[in-house]
């Protein structure tokens, strides 16, 4: 009997409609995407072979890719990895997957950290996840990361990210709450930079979320509790104690916490809080200074 996706084209438009009738959005561009990883070509050349038949493994593998995604587990987890800064960074279940407006957080801190003279800035990533932050930091501005987590899991994939990308060398990873694992270090109120892309999602909001995110990402780098502001207020009081003078506290926050979140922190007695867009416009980050 032959196989009714016989060719690649084939195979890939009947993917295509598939993901279309369950409200995938970018169906082709996906379906593409799915089948290049499966046969382990470039995009291009699907089109180059579309007539070609598309052998029985890679036809297995696709379709197993596809079923995932009917369920809309989110492409990046079905991959395996995502580009962060220009590096590519795995993902697993146990990690949020990297976002492109958290590059704003990475752009923020190094231009912020561009007024020091230190070889080396020391800085501190909280809720570090997939240590996508952490590393670039360490790659893009040559700084020492404290990195800190509560999930051992997360922090597995964070460790063997930071090695795929040399960039063990320069941050050190612990398990804890927040602040908490940091005790005890020399490096309190030495920080140049606090960073943090914390749990922001109101917790009566959790249920709304697409179902990528509501299904598949962990819900406890997701929660930020009743108001979704319970980490903000967490870290910006704990955070004065490891900065150094001038030192720079610098968040991502979610659409719309942009006063909520400058009033938390200028009740703490940090100065110069400013808040930056990310390119669609939208208020991403809010920078202050000890």
């Amino acid at each position: 009997m032959k196989n009714k996706n016989k060719t690649i084209g084939q195979a890939l438009a009947k993917a295509a409609r598939k993901l279309a009738s369950h409200g995938i959005e970018s169906s082709v561009q996906e379906a593409e995407i799915l089948l290049c990883n499966a046969i382990g070509c470039k995009r291009h050349e699907l089109f180059l072979n579309s007539e070609k038949e598309l052998p029985a493994t890679a036809l297995h593998k696709f379709s197993a890719f596809t079923q995932r995604r009917l369920k809309r587990e989110p492409l990046q987890y079905i991959l395996g990895s995502e580009e962060f800064c220009g590096l590519d960074i795995k993902v697993t279940r146990n990690t949020l997957i990297p976002r492109p407006e958290t590059e704003v957080l990475v752009e923020v801190a190094i231009k912020a950290l561009s007024g020091f003279k230190e070889a080396h800035a020391t800085v501190i990533d909280l809720c570090t996840g997939s240590g996508c932050v952490a590393i670039a930091m360490a790659k893009m501005a040559n700084c020492i990361v404290y990195a800190t987590d509560v999930s051992k899991e997360a922090l597995e994939t964070a460790r063997e990210n930071a090695a795929l990308n040399d960039a063990s060398g320069m941050i050190t990873f612990f398990e804890g709450d927040l602040f908490a694992p940091l005790e005890g270090l020399a490096i309190k109120g030495k920080a140049s930079a606090v960073l943090a892309n914390p749990p922001y999602i109101k917790t009566a909001d959790m249920e709304t979320l697409q179902p990528e995110v509501r299904l598949y990402e962990p819900k406890a780098a997701l929660d930020g509790g009743k108001d979704g502001l319970d980490f903000y207020r967490r870290i910006t009081h704990e955070a004065i104690k490891w900065l150094k003078p001038d030192g720079f506290l610098i968040f991502e926050i979610g659409f719309g916490q942009a006063d909520m979140v400058k009033e938390i922190i200028e009740k703490t007695g940090f100065r110069e809080i400013c808040v930056i867009k990310d390119l669609s416009g939208i208020e991403r980050v809010v920078r202050a200074v000890k």
